[in-house]
């Protein structure tokens, strides 16, 4: 293992990921060139890294249908009842009338680091954080582009969902006495949730800034999302 690689191995470093200033100053302590916070979004954003979102707090996936290796969109269903849901689930609408298409069971998974490959609107926050950083104009979402957050697990896109109670109506003395589970898809990361990145992912940058090939494997073929990855509502 060489040098540069081995400061992600000391005692510094105890976990399998970190937040990106974490990063930043893990790099700086150990005595190799600074990596920048810019540099990983960069990174990221051209496709030749992976970023991961750390949620702390319990969230519910569904499998994105794709066609072709393109996820399919589908127009959003806007018709929940009035009064139905509370004003912290509304904040994670979205102003496009389009979501990605999903199919088969919701699962649940909490306190994960998951992977995610930037098809959906993480994509424009990284682009936002990376604008930041710069200190340059922050990017336009153009038309509304809004379709969720995705992450990626084992090669497989999931739309991220916020698990919810709709009252059904059936209430004694003002108490609602039972509730339907809903799923919608989540348009913003949770409050409680960011962006990190995992040891092996750092590595390729470490590489890559001393000079070094970085092999791409399946991130070689990572396109905008907005422009080549979705294929037209069905």
């Amino acid at each position: 293992m060489s040098d540069r690689l081995a400061f992600l191995k000391n005692k510094n470093v105890n976990s399998d990921w970190l937040t990106i200033k974490e990063a930043v100053k893990a790099s700086k302590k150990n005595g190799i060139r600074k990596i920048q916070e810019s540099d990983i979004y960069r990174y990221a954003l051209q496709g030749k890294i992976l970023l991961s979102i750390y949620f702390q707090s319990p969230i519910t996936l569904r499998k994105i249908k794709s066609y072709n290796h393109k996820l399919k969109l589908k127009p959003k269903d806007n018709n929940l009842p009035d009064g139905k849901i509370t004003s912290d689930e509304i904040v994670f609408f979205s102003e496009s009338n389009l979501t990605f298409s999903t199919e088969g069971k919701y699962f649940h998974t909490a306190h994960g680091v998951i992977d995610t490959s930037l098809f959906g609107y993480e994509y424009f926050l990284i682009q936002c954080l990376l604008a930041h950083n710069l200190k340059i104009p922050s990017p336009v979402l153009r038309g509304n582009n809004n379709y969720g957050i995705t992450v990626s697990i084992s090669g497989e896109n999931f739309l991220v969902h916020n698990r919810i109670s709709l009252r059904n109506g059936i209430s004694l003395n003002g108490i609602d006495l039972s509730f339907n589970d809903a799923y919608l898809p989540i348009y913003n990361l949770p409050k409680d949730a960011c962006f990190v990145i995992r040891q092996t992912e750092l590595n390729k940058i470490v590489n890559w800034l001393a000079g070094k090939k970085i092999t791409l494997g399946l991130f070689h073929t990572h396109i905008i999302p907005s422009i080549k990855t979705i294929l037209a509502c069905l």
